[in-house]
This record gives C-alpha cells, structure tokens and sequence, in this order.
C-alpha cells in the first residue's frame, strides 16, 4: 500500500472510531508535498488523542466501540499510526526544539500540537486596525491536562498582546490535550494590515 493509501486507510479508520464513540475527533487533509510514508507526528498525536477518550470513556464503565477492531491493536497504534519516522506535513527539521531526550511519540505530539496551535491562530487572527510591522515573542505553557497557562511576551510593548491571550485561551481544549507532560511553546508574530501572522519561534 502506497503512503498517501495508507494514510487516507488510516485516518478514516480513526474517523470511524471517533464517530461511532461520539468523540469529536478534527482530521486534516495532509497538506505535504511529496511521496510520504503514510504516517506522520500530526497522524500520532490523533491516535493519542483518541486513546485517552476511549480510555476516559473504559473508566467510566461506558461501552468502547472499536468497529472491529480490537483494543490491543488500537492501544498500540500500530493499526492506527505509526510515528517511528519524521515524515509528513509537520517535518522541518527542527527535532532540538523538540527535545533530545524525549522519546520519538513524545516529540510527535510536541510538533503537532506546536504546528496546530499555529494554524490555529492564523486562522482565527485577525484585527482590525493597522499597526507595526516589527517581529514580537511570546511564549505559553500547554499542560498535559489541555489548559493554557504562564502567558508571556518578551517585549515590554507588544501589540494586540490582550487580543493574543483571548485567542490562545479560545483555542478548543479538545486540540490541545495530547501532551505525555507540560511543555512551554515559543511563538513569534508580525501585525499587518487587518491581521497577524503567526509561526514557530526558535530561539
């Protein structure tokens, strides 16, 4: 099976899981160039988003449907995804701001969650006056529990910094609690005309 078949098999089946589980689960199309291998840190952190639901839903004595599939292939994810390898959309070669000490899952849930609070925010940032065009830096705590916490700008003056805080702590708790531990992002912005732009900061 083709990379981009076993990708689209995969996800669909974690779709399936997530619908007949009524989990809110929000899949993106892979937006990478290139042949890939089917698996990626974005597919990952899916996959442990969905475990931690059935698992909250096993605790609670509710009945896990899994469409055939049984729980030791799901828990594993070896059914589901695989991320042994730094493929996919969310691969740019910036494994360090990772951590080098961590395992392989651990740096995919990291990337994914760094690269969906991105789009997340670029998405939704928009503003309504125009205003400098200078570079500012933030950074913020996203616990393991899914909360936004320790939000703080490195410049004294930073613009639309109230507008920021109200967008990172709209951001749906359900896109953020696929962390193993707490872990502190880095973000930089520009102000331009009607919106700001977002991306990864690297210190």
């Amino acid at each position: 099976m083709l990379g981009r078949d076993k990708c689209k098999y995969l996800r669909e089946i974690r779709r399936r899981i997530a619908n007949e589980n009524d989990i809110k689960l929000v899949t993106r199309e892979c937006t990478f160039k290139g042949e890939c291998k089917g698996t990626c840190p974005k597919c990952e952190a899916e996959v442990l988003y969905l475990e931690r639901e059935l698992e909250k839903r096993q605790k609670l004595g509710r009945i896990v449907t899994i469409a055939g599939l049984s729980l030791a292939s799901l828990a594993c994810g070896s059914l589901l995804a695989s991320c042994d390898e730094r493929n996919g959309d969310v691969d740019d070669g910036s494994v360090s701001l990772y951590g080098s000490h961590v395992s392989v899952r651990e740096k995919a849930e990291r990337e994914a969650l760094h690269k969906n609070i991105i789009e997340y925010l670029n998405k939704n940032g928009y503003v309504e006056s125009e205003g400098q065009t200078d570079v500012y830096n933030f950074n913020f705590t996203v616990t393991k529990d899914g909360e936004i916490q320790n939000i703080k700008f490195y410049q004294e003056y930073a613009p639309r910094k109230d507008f920021i805080i109200s967008l990172l702590q709209s951001m749906p708790k359900e896109e953020l609690n696929t962390l193993q531990s707490d872990w502190k992002f880095n973000v930089t912005y520009v102000v331009k005309w009607r919106r700001i732009e977002f991306s990864i900061y690297y210190r």
